[in-house]
């Protein structure tokens, strides 16, 4: 009878291991996965920018398409850029 309890426990504890596997490691099977970071949108970007004193390369102020298009390519951004976000 012990031999049926021990396999069961077994394949109880694979079970659980595999399901904390598939859900990435994230905790406790019961807690919920941490919350993604807040996401900007372009126009608080463009305001944070003009903010801090980073003028655009052409114009006197940021236009959300182009940060949006310098989102979407890292490698294009202006080097006084780079240096604020690590990014080469």
């Amino acid at each position: 009878m012990g031999v049926f309890a021990q396999l069961d426990r077994g394949m109880t504890v694979a079970k659980l291991r595999r399901g904390r596997r598939i859900k990435g490691g994230t905790g406790w099977p019961h807690l919920r996965p941490p919350a993604p970071p807040r996401r900007r949108a372009v126009r608080e970007i463009c305001a944070v920018l003009e903010a801090e004193g980073i003028r655009p390369k052409r114009g006197e102020r940021w236009h959300p398409e182009t940060v949006r298009r310098m989102l979407a390519n890292p490698g294009d951004r202006p080097l006084t850029l780079r240096r604020r976000t690590g990014v080469s």
